[in-house]
């Protein structure tokens, strides 16, 4: 399965007839032009047999593809996973210690598996997020969820005529720097939404929220790994609330960038359901899901994904 539009699936498709169509006959290689079409090409698959699912693309394609298996298999029986990255982030493929190129992975997992071997394949079961959003009544399952100025970044940088590693920059310097310098865009941009929210039907929140991440994943992007703990033999998640008001926000913009935990009204712990009520968007590995009137939207944990890596690679 490839994403065309991913980052990394514009090479190996240009490759496709030196590489991909030495393994691949039409009938066992999708690529789906739309997130639409997704659905209709697994059920394709689906009907060949298929077990093992490689998945070309940034962490938005693995979500929206899984999510879209479970309904077509059920998630017992989805065919187990080989992350081959192409996107931008990569944010699954990095906590799984992937860095191979798409081609050299997918080329020696056919080698092994051609010749019987299994030796050096490892299977991981990779707990998901399952985010029930009561706007568009639709379960979604994936790694990390985001508001608060996490969304608004990534929005600003889709929305920009030239995204790239300076589009990325500007949108992290620029709010810090016109808010020190009182220059326009600088005071929005940390006007953050006001959720309510309730966390394991302990506590409640009713403020704006600057930062509100959710996963189960340690390491998100980068150098950002703001959580710790084990949650492989527990129901929960990782979750990271942030309600200062925009001056704290702005004093601590370096802690919550860095992924700092001790810092006034910063919630950062583990996690059963959080339930959040709001008008604002959220991001689900990277895809934004735009919102304009009150909804609801309820987050525990998902289904495991199995995910195949292999060693010596």
């Amino acid at each position: 399965m490839i994403n065309p539009n991913a980052k990394g699936a514009r090479v190996a498709l240009a490759q496709r007839s030196s590489f991909w169509g030495r393994h691949f006959n039409d009938s066992l290689l999708e690529v789906p032009p739309n997130v639409a079409s997704i659905p209709r090409a697994l059920e394709r698959l689906q009907r060949k047999g298929v077990r093992v699912l490689a998945m070309l693309g940034g962490d938005g394609t693995i979500q929206q593809t899984v999510t879209a298996a479970n309904k077509i298999w059920g998630a017992e029986q989805r065919p187990a996973a080989l992350i081959l990255k192409g996107g931008t982030a990569n944010a699954l493929a990095k906590n799984m210690g992937i860095r191979s190129k798409p081609g050299d992975l997918l080329r020696t997992y056919l080698a092994r598996v051609s010749q019987g071997r299994t030796d050096g394949i490892r299977i991981h079961d990779v707990p998901m997020l399952e985010v029930e959003d009561g706007f568009d009544h639709t379960i979604r399952h994936g790694f990390i969820f985001a508001g608060g100025l996490v969304y608004e970044s990534i929005r600003r940088y889709r929305e920009s005529k030239n995204p790239g590693p300076l589009e990325i920059f500007k949108q992290a310097a620029y709010p810090l720097w016109a808010r020190w310098f009182d220059r326009d865009g600088g005071k929005d941009y940390f006007k953050s939404p006001r959720m309510t929210i309730d966390i394991d039907g302990r506590m409640h929140i009713d403020d704006p929220i600057h930062v509100l991440t959710l996963a189960t994943l340690q390491k998100l992007t980068l150098w950002y790994a703001p959580f710790s703990g084990d949650i492989s033999s527990t129901n929960r998640f990782y979750g990271m609330i942030n309600h200062q008001d925009a001056d704290e926000a702005f004093a601590h913009f370096f802690d919550l960038a860095l992924g700092r935990k001790d810092m006034p009204r910063n919630v950062n712990g583990l996690f059963e359901e959080v339930c959040i009520e709001t008008t604002a968007g959220y991001v689900l590995d990277g895809e934004l899901y735009a919102r304009s009137q009150p909804y609801r939207v309820r987050i525990t944990r998902g289904p495991s994904l199995r995910v195949l890596t292999l060693t010596g690679i």
